[in-house]
């Protein structure tokens, strides 16, 4: 029976009145009242409304308040941005101010050239003056008219490549840019002219014009040494030969006797006499103080001391070379587990370096080649960084795995700029002053440049690699004497990575190294590098940027994407760090395709460095990109998953993105690193060929499609019918 939810009262029934005459029922509600209680509940709900007047005009009230917030915030947001646009336009400004003095040096630096071809015009011009009609005898005077016809043709040559000069804004590096190779380059002069200057190195600006106006041709070209690296001339004079000795494969020498040897595989540095005797070994491996880490250009300054890039551990160090105890540190510091460096008496200043290869003592800088970065940074003593300069690319002014750099006279820096096989020539403040070989097998051009050194009268002595080939050579450029083309003593030195920069060794040294007992092949297996392979095409550097976020998932001594960094072919990542290139992640939208070759040209691949097996545990919210891709269907050839799809290596992941946007060379270049590199290109040479012949994402996707149901297809088909064989037991 139903009641009033009020006050429980059922209808009489006496007054027999039914239940729809004595309840009322609430539409807002939905419950039923009696008709005393009806009364009272409508009161109540009459209050109710009063009360949601009252709350829409408190609600007015606020949205008032938060309506003068935002016009508050407003004015607030409006200062800010202000602010922050004349910060821009201050930037831009002073953007502007180096970009016109940047101009002006390359004016300056284009009147230089102009004043050489003038100087040699005028020359040229005196010499014109002497009658030939009067020299005797006639071979003279036809001898001498050759001469003059060549000096007139070179100095036309010269003032023909001013033809197509322009200068022009890149609005993208916000820079003036001049659209030509180097004019008055190749000005020659006669050594023996009269004219010619008597000290060429009197003073700095003689020196520059001097550097400008010069040739650089090979005097001596020696193809006899396995594999050279660092290379200087000894200060001492030989008693048997009685003339100064060319060390090759040398890093640095004292004024008096003794060689100094970085040893990359045995993580130390060794000291020999001038006759090659050991005498005491520097470090050993490790990541604090004083240990070293793959170390590779050393610089020996006063004191006592010797500055080691500590390759490895990122960083340079500063040892007592006679006790090898540390004196002071800059990079990417640690602290010893037992006291720090404060506790030490030692010096570490924190700096962003990133496999430093070569290192150099001028007054009072140091000079560092960050060859991770691409940079050459100019510290104090103390590691306080003061300036830096250059970047990665092919222009002049840029780098590409730089390894060696030296100072010349007055502090001009020369870098062996090995991935485009040049040399070029700096001022201490980051101005190029000269470019000198290229690309090539000829004199005068390189393959990868692997020691420089510069002697006080500017002969420029240089070692190198022929990448893929056995041959190795040494070339001696411009002002060669004679006693250096006969007289030099060649080290024995072994080393089983090409990569690897042995330093100064000695004859007695050479048991010193063992390729058997290399620590790095007994920890990479399989994945032992096969660049000693003779005549085989490794292909060839890639010009745009290679990067990896690390996540620390793999182990070391098997991953390939460690490997690369190891060999400077790729950059790391932090994570945060934005990448503005084409970056293969599990997380992509979109497959990799032939349209993305202009993006990886542009801007470079990174790939994510994690497990497998760790894939759920990977912030990839961290790894941004604007073009995150896919790779489709792959099969890997890796020792650790080899055989499985789609479960590349770091190297595999780059290379079958190189192959697919069209920079197979550059894929073959990467591969070549590893021992079963080929193997990832044999097994999926007909994927990579559909992909490669592809144009859009949506047709890489047919492609693999198309593969895969071809493969179920040929699965499915019944094998031959092999008759049934029946096994007994023998009787005996």
């Amino acid at each position: 029976m139903e009641r009033c939810v009020k006050c429980d009262m059922v209808p009489d029934p006496i007054s027999n009145m039914d239940n729809d005459n004595f309840f009322r029922k609430c539409s807002h509600c939905r419950l039923k009242f009696c008709q005393i209680c009806w009364t009272s509940h409508m009161s109540d709900l009459t209050n109710q409304l009063t009360n949601l007047s009252d709350q829409l005009k408190s609600a007015e009230e606020c949205l008032t308040h938060k309506l003068a917030n935002i016009k508050d915030q407003m004015v607030q947001v409006r200062s800010h941005m202000s602010q922050f646009v004349e910060r821009q336009v201050q930037e831009l400004r002073e953007r502007e101010l180096r970009a016109v003095e940047s101009a002006e040096q390359m004016v300056e630096h284009a009147s230089m050239k102009y004043q050489t071809i003038v100087d040699a015009i005028d020359g040229t011009k005196r010499d014109l003056n002497v009658k030939i009609s009067q020299m005797e005898p006639d071979h003279e005077a036809s001898t001498y008219f050759l001469q003059m016809h060549k000096k007139v043709s070179d100095i036309l040559q010269d003032i023909s490549k001013w033809d197509d000069i322009r200068m022009m804004f890149n609005e993208d590096e916000f820079r003036i840019e001049m659209n030509t190779t180097d004019v008055g380059e190749h000005v020659e002069h006669d050594e023996e002219s009269p004219d010619a200057e008597d000290n060429p190195l009197e003073d700095k600006t003689s020196v520059v014009k001097y550097i400008i106006s010069r040739n650089f041709k090979p005097k001596l070209s020696w193809t006899k040494c396995p594999r050279p690296l660092g290379v200087f001339l000894a200060p001492w004079t030989d008693e048997i030969v009685g003339e100064q000795l060319l060390y090759i494969a040398g890093s640095d020498i004292l004024p008096f006797p003794e060689i100094f040897v970085s040893d990359k595989w045995k993580h130390c540095i060794f000291v020999f006499s001038r006759h090659g005797v050991l005498e005491r070994v520097i470090g050993s491996k490790g990541d604090f103080d004083g240990y070293l880490r793959s170390p590779e250009g050393i610089a020996l300054g006063p004191e006592n001391t010797i500055y080691i890039c500590d390759t490895g551990n990122d960083r340079i160090q500063c040892l007592n070379r006679i006790t090898g105890q540390m004196i002071m540190q800059f990079g990417q510091v640690k602290k010893t587990p037992k006291m720090d460096s404060s506790q030490q008496n030692t010096i570490s200043t924190p700096a962003d370096l990133q496999s430093p290869t070569a290192v150099a003592l001028h007054a009072k800088h140091i000079i560092v080649l960050d060859s991770g970065h691409c940079r050459v940074k100019i510290f104090n003593r103390m590691g306080e960084k003061i300036s830096e300069f250059g970047k990665m690319g092919t222009q002049k002014g840029q780098f590409r795995y730089p390894e060696v750099l030296t100072i010349g006279p007055y502090g001009f820096i020369f870098l062996g700029d090995s991935g485009n096989s040049r040399v070029q020539i700096f001022s201490q403040s980051g101005r190029l002053i000269k470019t000198i070989g290229g690309r090539g097998s000829s004199a005068g051009l390189f393959k990868w440049i692997s020691g420089i050194h510069v002697t006080p009268d500017l002969e420029l002595i240089l070692t190198q690699r022929h990448v893929g080939a056995k041959s190795r050579r040494f070339s001696i450029m411009h002002r060669g004497q004679k006693k250096l083309t006969k007289n030099f003593r060649k080290m024995k030195v072994r080393c089983s990575d090409k990569e690897g920069k042995a330093g100064n060794s000695a004859e007695t040294a050479a048991d010193l190294h063992d390729d058997d007992s290399h620590e790095d092949s007994e920890a990479s297996g399989s994945e032992t590098s096969s660049d000693s392979s003779g005549g085989e095409d490794l292909g060839s550097p890639p010009s745009f940027k290679v990067a990896m976020w690390d996540l620390n998932h793999c182990d070391p001594r098997k991953c390939s994407g460690r490997k690369l960094a190891r060999h400077r072919l790729i950059r790391n990542l932090k994570l945060g760090q934005r990448f503005p290139g084409l970056v293969l992640t599990p997380v992509g939208t979109k497959t990799v395709s032939p349209e993305d070759r202009e993006i990886v040209e542009n801007a470079g691949i990174a790939v994510v460095d994690c497990s497998w097996a760790k894939i759920d545990q990977t912030p990839f919210g961290k790894m941004k990109s604007p073009h995150p891709r896919l790779l489709p269907f792959l099969v890997a050839a890796n020792p650790i998953n080899y055989g499985k799809p789609c479960q590349l290596s770091c190297v595999e992941a780059i290379a079958a993105t190189m192959i697919i946007t069209g920079f197979k060379a550059e894929a073959q270049w990467y591969l070549s690193k590893f021992s079963w590199g080929h193997s990832f290109v044999s097994l999926n040479e007909e994927l990579l060929e559909k992909y490669a012949k592809c144009k859009t994402s949506a047709e890489i996707l047919a492609a693999q499609n198309e593969y895969l149901e071809n493969a179920a297809k040929e699965q499915e088909k019944p094998g031959p019918d092999w008759p049934k064989v029946e096994s007994s037991e023998s009787e005996d």
